[in-house]
């Protein structure tokens, strides 16, 4: 699709976000903004920056789109008491590159440090969502 910085952002944090909560699945787990995007996130004056409403945005959306679901938004902060819904899960257990679950691909882009392959696993999963 584009190469825009801010799609890159949320595809990283989508990723990252996913991964965690397919890691804790079925606990439930508290998601950090500061752990996610691994930023100072806040502004010169103490105010979340960008790229910080950005992560929590990413977060949010993923709820949105009902791959996850959490208890609460904490400001300024994350999400408490997140989870992946069945959805969720269906999709990243779907065959992606390769025949191999998403999960997997997007871990193999994470580790790879490549945004070229995290680009493209994570748009072929977002094209997927409407399918699982």
């Amino acid at each position: 699709i584009m190469n825009d910085l801010h799609l890159d952002d949320f595809r990283k944090d989508a990723a990252v976000t996913l991964i965690r909560l397919f890691n804790n699945f079925p606990r439930l787990h508290s998601l950090y903004v500061i752990e996610i995007c691994s930023e100072d996130t806040l502004d010169e004056f103490g105010l979340p920056s960008k790229r910080h409403e950005s992560c929590m945005s990413a977060m949010i959306w993923l709820a949105e789109e009902g791959l996850i679901r959490y208890k609460q938004i904490l400001p300024d902060e994350g999400i408490e008491q997140a989870v992946l819904t069945a959805k969720g899960i269906k999709l990243l257990l779907l065959p992606g590159e390769n025949k191999k679950p998403f999960i997997e691909n997007i871990r193999a882009s994470i580790q790879s440090r490549s945004s070229q392959k995290l680009e493209k696993v994570m748009d072929k999963l977002i094209l997927s969502i409407n399918t699982a």
